[in-house]
C-alpha cells in the first residue's frame, strides 16, 4: 500500500539481465516506488554523492 511518501529502492543486476529488470522497474513505479538502476539514474563519470 502506498502511503504517499516516496520510496527509493536500488536494484542491482547483471547487464545481461536488463530485459528482465525493466518490467520489474515499471511495476514498482506503478505501485509508488522510485526504483534506481544505473542505466536510468547515474551519469557516466559522475560522483555517487550527487544521487544520495
Amino acid at each position: 500500500m502506498h502511503t504517499g511518501r516516496i520510496k527509493d529502492i536500488f536494484i542491482s543486476y547483471a547487464r545481461k539481465d536488463l530485459a528482465r529488470v525493466e518490467p520489474i522497474v515499471t511495476a514498482l513505479e506503478l505501485h509508488g516506488w522510485r526504483p534506481i538502476i544505473d542505466k536510468r539514474a547515474f551519469l557516466p563519470c559522475s560522483s555517487f554523492r550527487l544521487y544520495s
